[in-house]
């Protein structure tokens, strides 16, 4: 068994063209959440934290102009 870190990002009040990444580490999947941040200037503003089935956590971030973004990793177990 393999556990894979997806990353959505989305806009909120700014329409981008959302996606997803997979990481083989969630160590991966922050640190590349991290470092876009920096590349945007992205401030980070909150961190949901993982849920009670440890499957899913995210970023809130915001730009410059005070528009949200979201990075939601999702774990998953491939079998």
């Amino acid at each position: 068994m393999v556990e894979i870190y997806n990353v959505l990002y989305k806009g909120v009040e700014v329409q981008v063209n959302p996606f997803c990444l997979a990481f083989l580490t969630e160590e991966e999947a922050r640190s590349w959440i991290k470092s876009t941040c920096d590349v945007k200037s992205y401030s980070i503003k909150s961190c949901l934290g993982w849920n009670n089935e440890k499957t899913m956590d995210d970023y809130r971030v915001e730009d410059k102009d005070g528009n949200s973004y979201y990075f939601v990793i999702f774990k998953q177990k491939l079998i």
